[in-house]
C-alpha cells in the first residue's frame, strides 16, 4: 500500500485521527482504537503495522498482551493537514 492510499483512504485516515485525539492517553491500544475508528481488529493492526513502518505511529514493547500506541511528530503534522484539507473541502461546499 502506498502512502497516499494509507493517509487518504477513510479507514487509515479514522485509526490516524483517533490517534490523534489520544494522544494524551497512554492506554491507547490496537482493539481500542479499531473501536473508536469503527474499523476490524485485523485492519487496524495492519494499518499501525504500516504507520509504524513509516514513522508515522510509534508502538511500544508489548505490555501483557497489549501494544500501546502512539502518534509521532510526522503523524501529528500529516493528520493536522489531512483536517485542513476537509475543512477546506467543506467549506467550498464540495461535499454531499
Amino acid at each position: 500500500m502506498n502512502l497516499d492510499r494509507l493517509v487518504f483512504g477513510r479507514q487509515p485516515q479514522a485509526i490516524l485521527k483517533q490517534l490523534y485525539l489520544m494522544n494524551g492517553n497512554s492506554k491507547i491500544y490496537a482493539s481500542k482504537l479499531a473501536r473508536l475508528s469503527d474499523t476490524t481488529y485485523s485492519h487496524t493492526v495492519k494499518v499501525i503495522k504500516l504507520f509504524s513502518e513509516q514513522g508515522i505511529v510509534d508502538v511500544d514493547e508489548k505490555i501483557g498482551r497489549e501494544r500501546h500506541l502512539k502518534i509521532t511528530d510526522k503523524g501529528r503534522k500529516i493528520i493536522i493537514r489531512v483536517i485542513e484539507i476537509e475543512d477546506i473541502i467543506k467549506d467550498t461546499g464540495l461535499t454531499k
